[in-house]
């Protein structure tokens, strides 16, 4: 329910129902866990707020990681690299979501979700712009990293 909220674009609703998740999870449940800080992520993006974004993708991310799950880990690196790129980053922000484009071409998978989509545009189309010639070399680089080192690179907060 609260990732059909922020695709509408009620983050109030949507953050109130993730912190009633948090609340449930009470450390005990990762997973719901993982999902709340996401939810919350995700509305803290819609708003423009992008350090709370990166802080919350992150936190996200660090459970995710012992689910053992590649695709919703992959969402909170490219939500990283989305708040990193609001937050001045730009290449760090376009090696992230390279690297997640890059792992998912070899997994053979192609994921489009109209509001993700949206918010991927919002965020890495000016870093793009910004970089200018040198996005291309920047978006190469990303493909060629390892996913397990663009998680890492996704964890180092350089704030």
């Amino acid at each position: 329910v609260a990732q059909v909220l922020v695709a509408m674009g009620e983050v109030e609703r949507a953050e109130t129902i993730s912190y009633e998740l948090l609340e449930r999870a009470a450390g005990d449940d990762l997973r719901t866990e993982h999902f709340a800080y996401h939810f919350l992520a995700d509305c803290a993006l819609v708003r423009g707020d992008t350090v709370e974004a990166e802080e919350r993708y992150r936190q996200s991310l660090r459970n995710a990681l012992p689910l053992g799950d590649v695709i919703e880990t992959s969402f909170e690196v490219q939500g990283v690299a989305m708040a990193v790129a609001g937050n001045g980053d730009s290449e760090k922000a376009l090696r992230l979501a390279a690297s997640v484009e890059a792992t998912w071409d070899s997994l053979g998978i192609s994921i489009s979700i109209l509001f993700w989509d949206s918010l991927l545009d919002r965020y890495l189309s000016p870093a793009r712009e910004l970089l200018g010639a040198k996005a291309d070399a920047v978006w190469a680089d990303g493909r060629a990293l390892d996913f397990d080192d663009a998680v890492e690179l996704a964890l180092f907060e350089t704030s």
